[in-house]
């Protein structure tokens, strides 16, 4: 049966005289499940076989042709008019899968038949005429080409000037798939044929450069690849992709903009030559320039541009990336860090502390030495601009030197940017940012362990920032302190005794209190702790001072499980219940023997019983009072269960 069916399908091939026979043949048989298959028949057909067939093929090819209008549209035809398109349009979709089967089983050193030739190269000439309906068509045609393509078939240039362009334009569809994208990739070098001085190219580089508008060229790897890889393929088309670019930035979003920045870097480190000299000179140098006197606008165009050049700063590790941008900061930052507008100022300092340290590593030790010298002179100056959002910037870039360049940074200037930090502008009376900036930074300067023995001697000098009169400073600051509790070296509470976070945590708002609780909690609630020392820490919390006590347990249960409060609560009720029975039953001895039947620990309840009695109304009331809250926080999650 499968033997005659290859046979009828030869046959019918080499006829090559009824399109509409070999569509009905092609749409009955070519199915998932069919035992028909077009591989197995060119796999068992001779060459002269073949090239009857593909004589006859190309005999279907030009007939459907001949008779098909390009130019009308659908609706202007009459229906049996439209009827033969339609049929026509069938008729070459089924012979595309056939070249598409013939080609697949080729291989490089095979012959490709002048009629097989032929068919492909017409095909591809009608390839961008097609109307609409025709989608399925256009695919298959531009798949055969790009399979003849990626087998280096003879004659492969041909099919490039249709093909590109609907692959482009396929990808740029708002329905766009990776898989398109991943075409487009495989045929890349196409692009290398065709001449962009000629105007006949010239819609096909505005397709490209629409490619840069396009989310998912940037969003898929393939196509920051293509991206990248354009910028190789014609000096004058840098400045137009550069210029595209530029024009997107504003309205595209952070990720977007970062990964601008990854094709930039991609094409700067391809390149060679002249396209590295115009990346440079025109593409890059242009960004810093316009990073820096960029006016203030929301969002922010000074902080896209640093966005994009900072994909350069953190591959400062790359070869020959050092010198690049020393070559190409040097003739505008040193001048913009001194201009009279702050703006600039503030632009330029944010650069200098990202690309931080600005070196040439093939300079002489002298010359290196200097240029870093030059460097500190100029965070020193900066930390005492007038203007406050530079000092804002100024500081944050400062922390994050210090903290990732610690041990490059000489021990003197280390001490005189830590002074200057602490001593001075932590106490910025004139900008809440600047305090905040220090604190914030500090915390970030912590993450490097060589920095905890300086900083243990000088984090003790703020502890009156913990009432300083902003929301934010307070805030940072109390992150500082849980990031110290974590910390081996320092001691939270040699920072800030107890009494002042507590004393904060009576007046406080709910999101300082609520961090003051987090600082705090396991000191007053140690879960991993006996019940002994839970108790007298709450005791102790309560004595020294109660209406900080009832706002911390108000919070608490944020830090704890349903299970854990539910355990704690049990475990004040016992103790509670322990000292009411002590003492009712001690009222005439007034001994403290303690209760038989209690869960409590002897030792830990004498220690505690040493000090509370039944008549310590402040405590008992106190133990009551955080049973009820701690309850009512559960209550609503026990009723669920």
């Amino acid at each position: 049966m499968t033997a005659a069916l290859h046979q009828n399908f030869v046959d019918l091939c080499r006829d090559g005289q009824d399109s509409l026979k070999f569509t009905d043949f092609m749409t009955r048989n070519c199915k998932r499940n069919s035992s028909f298959s077009l591989p197995e028949i060119f796999q068992k057909i001779n060459k002269q076989e073949s090239r009857q067939l593909w004589n006859g093929l190309l005999g279907i090819c030009n007939s459907v042709l001949g008779d098909f209008n390009f130019q009308l549209a659908e609706s202007d035809f009459r229906e049996q008019e439209l009827q033969d398109r339609i049929a026509a349009i069938n008729c070459l979709q089924e012979m595309t899968k056939v070249i598409h089967a013939s080609l697949q089983i080729k291989t490089e050193e095979d012959e490709i038949e002048q009629p097989l030739q032929e068919i492909t190269v017409t095909l591809h000439g009608i390839l961008m005429s097609l109307p609409e309906t025709a989608s399925t068509l256009q695919d298959g045609i531009s798949r055969i080409c790009e399979l003849w393509w990626s087998k280096d078939f003879t004659g492969k240039e041909e099919l490039i000037p249709h093909m590109v362009p609907y692959l482009l334009m396929k990808c740029l569809q708002p329905e766009t798939a990776l898989k398109d994208i991943k075409r487009l990739w495989q045929i890349r070098n196409c692009l290398l044929l065709l001449d962009y001085d000629d105007p006949s190219a010239d819609p096909t580089k505005l397709l490209l450069l629409r490619c840069y508008m396009q989310p998912m060229f940037l969003k898929a790897d393939e196509g920051r690849r293509i991206l990248t890889y354009v910028f190789g393929l014609h000096v004058p088309m840098i400045e137009e992709i550069h210029a595209t670019i530029k024009n997107n930035i504003p309205s595209s979003s952070r990720s977007l903009q970062e990964y601008y920045g990854e094709v930039y870097f991609r094409a700067w480190r391809s390149s060679s030559g002249p396209y590295r000299e115009k990346i440079e000179n025109f593409c890059i140098q242009d960004l810093m320039h316009h990073a820096i006197h960029a006016r203030t606008s929301k969002p922010s165009i000074a902080a896209a541009l640093k966005r994009i050049l900072d994909q350069f700063h953190r591959e400062k590790k790359q070869n020959g990336v050092d010198k690049m941008l020393l070559t190409l900061y040097q003739p505008i930052i040193w001048r913009s860090l001194k201009v009279a507008n702050a703006i600039v100022r503030a632009n330029a300092a944010a650069l200098l502390f990202s690309a931080f340290p600005l070196h040439d590593p093939d300079a002489a030790n002298e010359d290196i030495d200097i240029l870093m010298q030059r460097q500190f002179d100029t965070f020193m100056d900066l930390l005492q601009d007038p203007c406050p959002n530079v000092r804002e910037v100024t500081v944050k870039g400062v922390c994050r030197a210090i903290s990732i360049f610690w041990e490059l940074i000489p021990v003197g200037v280390l001490n005189s940017l830590l002074n200057k930090l602490i001593n001075q502008l932590a106490n910025d009376g004139a900008s809440t940012g600047v305090r905040c900036a220090v604190i914030r930074g500090l915390s970030f300067i912590l993450d490097n362990h060589l920095s905890q023995p300086s900083l243990k001697t000088l984090l003790p000098k703020l502890t009156n920032h913990i009432h300083d009169v902003s929301e934010r400073v307070r805030l940072a600051f109390i992150d500082l302190l849980i990031l110290v509790k974590g910390s081996l070296g320092i001691k939270f509470w040699e920072i800030v005794p107890s009494e002042h976070l507590l004393a904060r945590l009576e007046i406080d708002t709910p999101a300082v209190a609520g961090k003051i609780v987090e600082l705090l909690f396991n000191s007053f609630i140690p879960l991993t702790r006996g019940e002994d020392i839970q108790v007298t820490r709450c005791v102790t919390l309560l004595r020294t001072n109660s209406v900080a006590a009832r706002k911390f347990y108000q919070f608490a249960s944020r830090f704890m499980s349903v299970d854990a409060t539910g355990k704690y609560i049990i475990t004040l009720c016992r103790y509670l219940l322990s000292c009411i029975e002590s003492g009712l039953r001690n009222q005439d001895d007034n001994t403290k023997e303690n209760i038989s039947n209690s869960n409590i620990d002897n030792s830990a309840e004498n220690e505690v019983n040493d000090e509370v009695t039944i008549h310590d109304e402040k405590v008992m009331q106190g133990l009551i009072e955080t049973i009820a809250i701690l309850w009512t926080q559960i209550f609503d999650e026990i009723r669920k269960v």
